[in-house]
């Protein structure tokens, strides 16, 4: 599993002691790749009792245009650009901050899919 504990290694790399276990709070997951394909949603439950919505697929953006104030849904054509990883572009991997070409124009995605329900993005002039 994957675990956000403090490393178990000092900076000089001795060993350290840890003062307790592991706990359910500390525990992590896999990224989730999101997609272009029909919309499909992941459910996790977090500390707390409330939970969190991931996009596993998606084919339509929420586009916001600042020029006219508007905003509207649109279908996702392609992936142009996403400057995490350039095999996300082969891959068609959504990110925050990859550029989406849509019916409207070129989309820069401002929301990060893996952890809100929704899929943002501003209009590029």
């Amino acid at each position: 599993g994957i675990w956000n504990l403090k490393s178990s290694r000092k900076k000089t790399g001795g060993l350290l002691k840890l003062h307790r276990k592991k706990r359910k709070s500390q525990m992590g997951s896999l990224p989730i790749k999101t997609i272009i394909a029909p919309i499909k949603l992941k459910q996790k439950k977090i500390l707390g009792g409330g939970i969190k919505k991931k996009i596993i697929s998606t084919n339509i953006v929420n586009i916001i245009d600042k020029k006219n104030k508007t905003t509207k849904k649109e279908k996702i054509i392609s992936i142009l650009k996403n400057n995490a990883n350039q095999n996300f572009v082969i891959r068609s991997i959504i990110t925050k901050g990859a550029i989406v070409k849509t019916n409207c124009g070129n989309v820069k995605i401002t929301s990060r899919p893996g952890q809100s329900p929704v899929l943002n993005g501003v209009l590029i002039e």
